[in-house]
């Protein structure tokens, strides 16, 4: 037989009535309870009427017993007079507990006729025993089930993640990030097939900029300037974006194929990059934003002296001169060329912006001084393709702003201005492009040149078109030319 909590409160409750257990060979002896005058509880073993006022000597500690237990505050029945042949047995009925659907005085008189030797209180005692591990009762114990479980918690997974929070920033979101492709590989050395390239060291690239995620305009009440007399003109900046081997246009879906270019516009251009994923995709880091989410490209600038490729302060797009047509969607285009080890028309450097300092060559421009590196694109398209297979035939240069039969179509003519800020005491002594593949004993810069790949919104583009170039007006650096102005 084991023993339960139930089995050792039933024990504890039969040896606390042990107390009150009065043995006596009368057999009709009884303790009686009633009140007194005063209220107060009391007991003996003759009738109320019959008391002298105080219990026999012998009775007074089993009485003082049966008092305790049935104190006011238990509310208890009354005493239940038990008997079995001269033994009495006196019960607080209200102590006994309630186990196999038995009242007090059912399970108490189980227990003596169950004994043997009903005189015996150790054989109540293990009648009461036998009685409890035989049936334990059922309501006594909650089951487990009703216990809450871990599972009922909410998971932690619940809880938002901070990420959710959106960035105050209008710096583009995740999706705009460029692909990993994007990322060129480290390369120390020139390939083998370029021996006199300058050696270049990732390592010490400046950090892209990811540019604008918004059409960046409002309205103002600035007119352009200018008069009719005037040719027209419209400039946009455009900040760094990125560095890599990568070259669209010569080299499509060639990763890291091409020397080191320095990339300003769109954001997500790579050597996978497209017309239309040009036009329709990537952050700009162009003023006005995706307004102009066109790609621009030069082959970058390295200080030598540690092969550090250099980051430009900014470049200046100016589209200017005569009655022009739109660019045309998908247009993409080079000017000069990478392979020149000598002076170019339509390419050329200045120092501090001193026309009297224009070189085909790259200038000595000392400390703290400003270096700007200019490539004019052809402005007369054949009407017809959007490139051409050595990505020049498809356009041309106009004499005095008129365009050849061949290549009728004039559209504003583009130039592009690079600005590098001398930090060092070297000043560009040490500089050369990237692009320059002839031995150092040649001037730098020779090779200068620049890819285009248009990706204008085509309703701002016509806008600046016909307001400002075809207006023969002055837009400067943030008009629209109808009431709005970029930023």
């Amino acid at each position: 037989m084991k023993f339960t909590t139930n089995n050792i409160h039933t024990i504890g409750y039969i040896l606390s009535l042990s107390s009150i257990m009065l043995v006596s060979y009368s057999s009709k002896a009884e303790i009686f309870k009633w009140k007194d005058a005063n209220g107060v509880s009391q007991y003996s073993d003759l009738a109320p009427n019959a008391n002298p006022g105080k219990p026999a000597s012998n009775q007074l500690k089993a009485l003082l017993a049966a008092q305790t237990m049935c104190s006011a505050n238990d509310a208890p029945k009354a005493v239940t007079a038990l008997k079995v042949n001269d033994t009495k047995i006196q019960v607080a009925s209200a102590f006994i507990p309630v186990a196999n659907n038995k009242t007090p005085t059912e399970f108490a008189n189980f227990a003596l006729n169950t004994t043997t030797t009903p005189k015996s209180l150790t054989s109540i005692i293990q009648a009461l025993k036998v009685n409890t591990a035989t049936k334990p009762p059922v309501v006594t114990t909650p089951p487990v089930a009703t216990k809450p479980t871990v599972a009922t918690k909410p998971p932690v997974a619940t809880k938002p993640p901070v990420a959710t929070t959106p960035p105050v920033a209008t710096k583009p979101p995740v999706v705009t990030t460029p692909p990993v492709a994007t990322t060129p590989p480290v390369v120390t050395t020139p390939p083998t097939n370029m021996a006199n390239m300058p050696v270049v060291n990732l390592a010490l690239a400046p950090a892209r900029d990811f540019g604008f995620s918004d059409m960046r305009i409002r309205a103002t009440t600035e007119q352009p300037g200018g008069n009719t007399s005037d040719n027209g003109a419209f400039r946009v900046s455009c900040g760094f974006s990125h560095m890599s081997n990568d070259d669209p246009i010569v080299f499509p879906g060639q990763q890291g194929k091409a020397h080191l270019h320095t990339f300003f516009g769109n954001t997500n251009v790579n050597f996978a990059s497209t017309s239309e994923s040009v036009r329709t995709s990537g952050n700009s880091t162009c003023n006005g934003g995706i307004m102009n989410r066109s790609a621009y490209w030069v082959p970058s600038m390295i200080d030598t002296s540690n092969g550090a490729p250099l980051k430009p302060r900014n470049a200046l797009m100016y589209y200017k001169h005569a009655t022009v047509n739109v660019v045309p969607r998908g247009l993409r285009m080079i000017a000069g060329s990478m392979s020149s080890t000598g002076p170019q028309a339509h390419e050329w450097f200045e120092c501090n912006e001193q026309y009297a300092s224009r070189k085909s060559n790259l200038v000595s421009c000392g400390k703290g001084g400003l270096v700007s590196q200019s490539i004019t694109f052809p402005d007369c398209w054949n009407g017809k393709d959007l490139d051409s297979a050595d990505h020049k035939s498809h356009m041309a240069y106009s004499t005095n702003g008129v365009c050849a039969a061949t290549h009728p179509k004039k559209i504003p003519t583009l130039s592009m201005i690079i600005y590098y800020p001398v930090t060092t005491d070297a000043g560009t002594s040490k500089w050369r492009l990237s692009s320059d593949m002839y031995p150092t004993s040649i001037p730098a810069g020779y090779s200068s040149h620049a890819d285009f790949m248009m990706g204008w919104d085509e309703t701002v583009h016509s806008t600046w078109v016909s307001r400002c170039i075809n207006s023969k007006l002055d837009c400067h650096a943030h008009l629209l030319g109808d009431g709005r102005m970029y930023f």
